[in-house]
């Protein structure tokens, strides 16, 4: 029996880091062409690493993300997607069409005819979009490069010649005007049938990036009261973007997520859904078999999986030709942990149950109490009940049909419904 399996490729170059990102990337001013084809040719070659586990999995999405993938130069991008699909094939004998999703993340700022081109030569049948705001003075406070006019021709070229795009944004951003870009965002849809998913991402001021120093280490009152004004933004902006996404004809199906006619993320799912998935490329994660693992980042990245220590290190997999079950390369991949510089943990069953409450109370769908019980062996409802009564008495979450669920205005608090619920 097959593995149905989903891939994420990190192309983590970026012209510029934006203040408010505290994603792994690099920047490409301190990096050459020739470390990123280096970089590239290392993915092939962890591509080829997972051979005996692609030999027995269906793919069921595809993911390139970063960093900003588009940044790349085009010739040497073009190269990349043509060994890296051309590799996948080999090893899969999976043909293009029989993938269900294939994603690529797009910076505006850098899209044009040419790439468009590029990208239509390979099986992408689905573009996210990182818009983030669409007025300048949005995207200077982020520290991105992009301007509006740029932002408003990467659309039209993206939706006009793609049939199936997202555009993400952020909110909670101060003097955005949440009702006028909604509006913009309208037109695009009455406009384009293609635009059949959007994500609304609420302003994260993570410790260790540029806004996070320019607020909270400035001398400046207005930087200290922004702090709180951020806060208070992002939940009025939060509660009547769900109301008027509805009216719009998207569906809200996960925190940060809404999609027209079901036309939902179908990598990001899995995740959500605690389906196997293997991270290709430096600071990617993966999780098969109750090992979640990630790799290291760029230079220790390059060094493990450069082609003459690659060569020495893959023995191991062609003595797995008649690869037959995951166990075995379950062992492998333990033993190439030390080997490429990756960290691992084996889940628990704590942690087990943890992820599971963790990611099903994301989706507006929730948890159901019965498949719970089928997989770990109690009852939820029965073990939690004071904490789960309380939070439903105090309407914090929901419980219908044996479904367990946070509604939307309450999902502006989920991180402390859920720290209430999961096992220590």
């Amino acid at each position: 029996m097959k593995n149905n399996l989903s891939i994420y490729i990190h192309l983590p170059f970026c012209k510029k880091k934006c203040d408010y990102c505290d994603f792994y990337s690099v920047s490409e001013l301190g990096v050459n062409n020739q470390i990123i084809e280096n970089y590239l040719d290392c993915i092939i070659n962890e591509l080829e690493f997972y051979t005996p586990l692609l030999n027995n999995s269906l793919i069921e999405t595809i993911y390139f993300g970063g960093g900003t993938p588009n940044s790349i130069d085009n010739n040497i991008l073009e190269n990349f997607l043509g060994k890296f699909f051309s590799k996948l094939k080999k090893i899969t004998n999976n043909p293009d069409k029989e993938i269900e999703e294939v994603t690529i993340e797009l910076n505006p700022q850098f899209i044009n005819k040419n790439q468009i081109t590029l990208f239509k030569r390979f099986p992408f049948n689905r573009i996210s979009l990182g818009i983030q705001s669409l007025y300048e003075k949005s995207l200077i406070f982020l520290g991105r490069n992009a301007n509006e006019i740029e932002t408003k021709r990467a659309i039209d070229l993206v939706l006009s010649n793609f049939d199936n795009a997202s555009l993400d944004f952020i909110i909670g951003l101060p003097d955005l005007n949440i009702k006028n870009q909604l509006k913009k965002i309208n037109d695009y849809i009455k406009k384009y049938k293609s635009l059949l998913h959007l994500s609304f991402y609420i302003l994260n001021i993570a410790e260790g990036t540029k806004l996070f120093n320019k607020l909270y280490f400035s001398d400046s009152t207005k930087n200290k009261n922004l702090i709180f004004d951020i806060e208070k933004q992002s939940a009025e902006d939060y509660i009547y973007i769900c109301k008027q996404m509805s009216e719009f004809g998207f569906e809200h199906y996960e925190i940060s997520n809404f999609a027209k006619d079901k036309n939902y993320s179908k990598h990001n799912l899995r995740y959500w859904l605690g389906k196997p998935y293997i991270g290709l490329g430096a600071a990617s994660h993966s999780f098969f078999s109750n090992i979640r693992y990630s790799n290291s980042c760029l230079k220790e990245y390059i060094l493990a999986w450069q082609n003459n220590s690659f060569s020495y290190k893959i023995k191991d997999i062609k003595n797995l030709k008649n690869f037959s079950n995951s166990t075995e390369f379950v062992n492998l991949l333990l033993k190439s942990m030390n080997n490429f510089k990756r960290w691992y943990e084996i889940l628990d069953d704590t942690k087990r149950i943890n992820e599971f409450i963790i990611l099903r109370l994301r989706m507006i769908e929730g948890l159901n109490l019965i498949e719970f019980k089928d997989i770990f062996g109690f009852d939820l409802l029965e073990i939690k009940k004071n904490e789960l009564y309380e939070l439903l008495n105090k309407n914090k979450i929901n419980l219908k049909d044996n479904m367990l669920f946070i509604d939307e205005e309450s999902l502006l608090f989920y991180n402390s419904i859920v720290s209430s619920i999961i096992f220590s």
